[in-house]
């Protein structure tokens, strides 16, 4: 059997927003891999990418991974200013105060 979609159903209405639901999740679970990684996201900071560049300014997450078992440090994409880089790239990232 095949579940399908009733957007007329009252309990879709009811359940409020699931798509903001399901990308706070999401959010939620990729802040859990950077801390546990150690990186300072939301926060100042200084990175150091392999090839000697330096990035400064407020470190983010770069994008949402679709699926709960996807957010790997070998996937996860951040972002400073407007450059995006991979975790990998990183050899060092320090949380700075300005």
């Amino acid at each position: 059997m095949q579940p399908e979609f009733n957007f007329d159903s009252r309990a879709a209405v009811s359940e409020g927003d699931a798509v903001s639901r399901w990308r706070e999740q999401r959010r939620e679970e990729q802040i859990a891999l950077a801390r546990s990684l150690g990186l300072p996201i939301g926060r100042e900071a200084e990175v150091w990418l392999k090839g000697g560049i330096r990035l400064r300014g407020r470190l983010e997450l770069q994008e949402e991974m679709l699926l709960r078992t996807s957010a790997t440090p070998e996937n996860t994409k951040l972002l400073i200013g407007g450059t995006p880089f991979d975790y990998s790239q990183m050899e060092s990232c320090v949380r700075v105060d300005f």
